[in-house]
């Protein structure tokens, strides 16, 4: 049995020196002397990993730990009224900090994957967002519509390990792409993105920075052919187009008067394989400005953001986001931010464990071991679930 609970286990992975400095960085702990950044997110993470439904329950929860504050390097549990004041003061920008160092530090093991012809996969950026639905006369910031409010995450995700790189907050009007104006990442990355980022300006920005971009295009957008890629007779295709095009309406040929390629797939799973021309459920049309890859390796790239959705999924299943225990936007963003620390740490967890955990027993696992004292690594590396038959007794 291990002396240490897997809470403290786990915020050992975040060390006090990265928290350190990205405090010093942002002086979130200058004139602070009820509570440190450090015991911020360690309560922040207390709320996502024990499913905490206010501020009452953090501070009760870790009061209840008593000696095991010492592991977490906290004195005493902070009180309703300090993470009450912090939540709404404290730059959340810290959190961001802390979170980008630590997806730095503990990604670094999978920068070095590639994806195909030698595309580096930490090159590669998915741009999607997801609104979650807020009540209006509480969060009066947050608008959507006349009686409804939300919020919109609009997020930028790193292929080689689909967790977010960068994170913008929207109230629920803020179109998907305004919102990527926001989350521009560096010269040469590759975006992958669906039919709502079909804005020519975008492209037009994405382009001037040295950004390779494969959208999925709208049905109604005006273009004109202007010559046919030839595809391989080798092997089986889903590829129905490939071709070099030019918008042709007045304001999409003015914001990106560049060339731009047209790539047609079938979707296999839809329907019996037929022309461009059949219902859209049946194809996927894709507009790139890369006039070099493949066919099938932009198809590939569109089909790998699929996987977005399962992220979304996870963390409004299992980690505190859909609710929240502070109204105003910078405890909104301190909480989010958090909760993406907390992914991080649990996809690291589960990455590095040796029995193949599904991420929702995981979670389920640790939040009721959470302050058992048990050794972390050595029960992650075995099948708690798999069920022993008992011992059979001889009859007399």
């Amino acid at each position: 049995m291990g002396t240490v609970h897997p809470f403290s286990q786990v915020a050992s992975l975040i060390g006090r020196t990265l928290v350190n400095f990205a405090a010093k960085k942002r002086q979130t702990d200058k004139y602070c002397q009820t509570l440190d950044t450090w015991t911020h997110l360690i309560a922040l993470l207390f709320c996502h990993m024990a499913d905490c439904q206010s501020l009452r329950d953090i501070f009760k929860g870790l009061q209840g730990i008593r000696g095991g504050l010492n592991h977490l390097g906290i004195q005493k549990a902070p009180s309703r009224n300090a993470l009450s004041h912090q939540n709404a003061k404290r730059d959340a920008l810290v959190f961001r900090d802390i979170y980008r160092l630590l997806h730095k530090r503990l990604g670094q093991q999978a920068f070095t994957c590639r994806f195909r012809e030698g595309i580096k996969a930490s090159r590669i950026m998915l741009l999607d967002s997801s609104v979650i639905s807020l009540c209006l006369n509480i969060f009066d910031w947050a608008h959507y519509s006349e009686e409804k409010g939300a919020i919109n995450l609009h997020t930028l995700f790193a292929l080689n390990d689909f967790l977010p790189i960068d994170v913008h907050v929207s109230d629920g009007k803020r179109s998907d792409n305004i919102g990527a104006y926001h989350l521009m990442p560096p010269g040469r990355s590759i975006i992958v993105a669906d039919r709502r980022y079909d804005d020519t300006e975008l492209w037009r920005d994405w382009d001037s920075r040295g950004i390779s971009f494969v959208v999925r295009l709208r049905r109604d957008i005006k273009f004109t052919r202007k010559e046919a890629f030839p595809q391989p007779d080798d092997r089986e295709q889903d590829i129905l187009v490939d071709e070099a095009i030019e918008l042709a309406g007045d304001d999409t040929s003015k914001n990106y008067p560049h060339p731009l390629r047209r790539v047609v797939v079938y979707r296999r799973k839809s329907g019996q394989r037929t022309d461009d021309t059949e219902a859209p459920e049946h194809t996927i049309e894709l507009i790139t400005n890369n006039a070099y890859w493949e066919a099938d390796t932009i198809s590939a790239l569109y089909k790998s953001r699929w996987q977005i959705e399962s992220f979304f999924k996870t963390i409004k299943q299992h980690l505190r986001i859909k609710t929240f225990i502070g109204t105003n936007k910078n405890a909104v963003m301190c909480q989010i931010w958090t909760a993406m620390v907390a992914i991080l740490l649990l996809q690291y967890l589960k990455n590095k464990a040796k029995y193949d955990w599904h991420m929702s027993n995981l979670v389920t696992f640790i939040r009721i071991h959470l302050m058992s004292y048990i050794d972390l690594w050595s029960w992650m590396n075995q099948q708690v679930d798999k069920v022993h038959s008992p011992p059979k007794i001889a009859q007399i």
